[in-house]
């Protein structure tokens, strides 16, 4: 006789999903967490450009970054609202990414020093991460 019996295929498919019921829930938190680092490392790159074209006086502007559900935009101005709108680059994050804290911030040319110090979170079902700035324009994360 040749093939396989019905009560191998079944052992063969009750191993696999086991090992699926163990493995897929891993890979969705490490492709969370993946998202979580690569939003965060994103945001951090914005707000040192901001910070790097007031310190060096790019267009003798103030630039900033504003966070909004879903995108963040850095922006030439002293205000989200009084910004050069043809200048912002917008950067988009994914949905399943809540962004809480600080909504704006502004680095003052020449010194790069912001009247908005604090800190922001990002967080995921999995994880969190957190970006404080202090009022001198230092970025931690």
């Amino acid at each position: 006789m040749r093939g396989f019996t019905l009560i191998e295929l079944l052992v063969v498919l009750a191993i696999f999903i086991v090992l699926l019921a163990i493995i897929l829930p891993m890979g969705i938190r490490l492709y969370q967490i993946e998202l979580l680092n690569k939003t965060q490392a994103q945001l951090v790159w914005l707000l040192r450009e901001a910070r790097d074209n007031s310190v060096n006086q790019k267009n003798n502007s103030y630039f900033g970054v504003k966070i909004l559900p879903e995108e963040m935009i850095l922006f030439r101005g002293d205000s989200y609202e009084n910004r050069m709108v043809d200048e912002e680059e917008v950067s988009i994050y994914p949905n399943t990414i809540n962004i809480t804290g600080l909504e704006e911030i502004i680095f003052n040319p020449t010194t790069g020093f912001t009247n908005t110090s604090g800190s922001i979170l990002l967080s995921s079902s999995s994880a969190s991460r957190e970006i404080q700035i202090n009022q001198i324009g230092t970025i931690n994360y």
